[in-house]
């Protein structure tokens, strides 16, 4: 496989594909229980009787667990396999995976994640199968596919601010640095997910080396995970959570939570890699939960309120404008980044 230096979603602002075969809307009025040729196309039929007598398949994943139940829900019942959904940011997700692995102890028959290198490392030790080996996804456009893995949701990185302490929606990430915010944003801890880091260091490259220093001055309180920062957000404790990311809003907008989310320039996203492990304990059902992931129905299910890599589906949003950015050199930047948050 090619490695990828540059960010793996700059394709996607051309959008050239969209114009083709996104005409089905998500399964309407489908029985509980079969599996239709719209939903899984490529799931043959012994497949899915072999899937059934495993009966579960364990999915690891970086989606937050209430964004992920419906597309586990509809999964389980076109299927009738038990999903074992187990929701991990990507640093823990990763270690955990690579413990097991290693170990071999393989625990997760499915991961989804947004740590590249990661998955990089992954496929070179064997222990994801290559995706010509599952037998399913061959319509999945080609740009979002490797060896081993899919990319199968787009996150792009916005600003979630509380509504009843700041008016207007920011424009800028200099917003970050205003004095009357210090001590009132909760951000991403850069050493968790490497995707973090990627929008850290697209903020240094926009507005300066010092950028990063200065935001350190902000009396930061760094969070784990986005899901955490907005709920921060919404209850009134934090003015700003960054990054955060649409998928988030929904929920808590609907209670009347007082936020809402800006998407100031540039801003990047991270891609969410999916992949069956070489050795899952139940690899006909990992094979036919990566087929639902892959089609229509679950892509609109799995990316609600956020963006498919197949384009505009049902409930999905469109791609904000991006800015590239070298991975490799993120990478590199990394230990600079750390050391000017002041993290270790």
């Amino acid at each position: 496989m090619t490695k990828l230096t540059k960010s793996p979603l700059k394709a996607l602002s051309r959008r050239s594909f969209l114009a083709t075969s996104l005409g089905g809307a998500a399964a309407i009025g489908l029985l509980p229980g079969i599996m239709t040729n719209r939903a899984m196309a490529d799931v043959a039929p012994e497949l899915l009787e072999a899937a059934k007598a495993e009966g579960t398949v364990t999915f690891y994943s970086v989606v937050p667990a209430t964004v992920a139940e419906p597309f586990v829900k509809r999964f389980e019942e076109l299927s009738g396999i038990r999903v074992d959904y187990q929701r991990l940011t990507s640093g823990p997700l990763g270690q955990r995976y690579a413990s097991e692995a290693e170990g071999g102890a393989v625990v997760a028959d499915a991961i989804a994640m947004t740590d590249y290198f990661f998955m990089e490392t992954a496929s070179e030790k064997g222990w994801l199968a290559k995706v010509d080996d599952l037998g399913v996804g061959a319509d999945y456009p080609e740009q979002f596919r490797s060896e081993h893995y899919y990319s199968v949701q787009l996150l792009p990185h916005g600003l979630c601010y509380n509504t009843a302490q700041i008016a207007e929606a920011p424009t800028s990430w200099e917003v970050l640095l205003d004095p009357a915010y210090k001590g009132r944003l909760a951000l991403l801890d850069p050493r968790n997910g490497f995707y973090t880091s990627v929008w850290y260091y697209a903020l240094r490259e926009k507005h300066g080396a010092d950028f990063l220093t200065k935001l350190a001055q902000q009396e930061i309180t760094f969070i784990q995970s986005a899901s955490q920062g907005v709920q921060q957000v919404a209850a009134g404790a934090s003015a700003i959570c960054a990054p955060a990311y649409p998928n988030l809003m929904p929920e808590l907008e609907g209670q009347g939570a007082p936020i809402a989310l800006a998407m100031p320039d540039p801003t990047v996203a991270s891609a969410v890699f999916a992949a069956a492990s070489e050795k899952a304990p139940h690899p006909n059902a990992a094979r036919v939960l990566i087929a639902f992931l892959l089609s229509e129905e679950g892509q609109s299910l799995y990316n609600a309120n956020n963006v498919s890599p197949l384009g505009e589906l049902p409930g999905t949003l469109p791609l904000p404008a991006l800015t590239d950015v070298d991975l490799k050199a993120v990478q590199e930047a990394q230990p600079e980044i750390f050391a000017a948050l002041g993290v270790s």
